[in-house]
């Protein structure tokens, strides 16, 4: 049940930060890159803290970040690297 409550919310929390692309740049890079980094915790978590979560976990989570890697530079479209953006 935990597991299903902590997917749903991460679910939710990537549909939110996919519409975010429309507002603002720095939003949406913000947005994944924090989905990424969930996905790299609960790696470590499992990995290295012996916390839970299965092999079949981690190569999920490796394998959503591997497909995330290649969209990286059009999180950064030009002007992006000026201004405020408070989230």
């Amino acid at each position: 049940m935990r597991r299903t409550t902590a997917a749903f919310g991460l679910a939710l929390a990537l549909a939110t930060a996919g519409s975010a692309v429309a507002e603002s740049p720095i939003k949406a890079r913000r947005g994944e890159m924090n989905a990424m980094g969930k996905r790299m915790n609960a790696i470590k978590e499992t990995v290295l803290e012996g916390k839970g979560g299965t092999l079949a976990d981690v190569a999920a989570h490796a394998e959503y970040i591997a497909d995330k890697l290649t969209s990286v530079p059009s999180w950064f479209p030009p002007g992006s690297d000026r201004g405020t953006d408070q989230t």
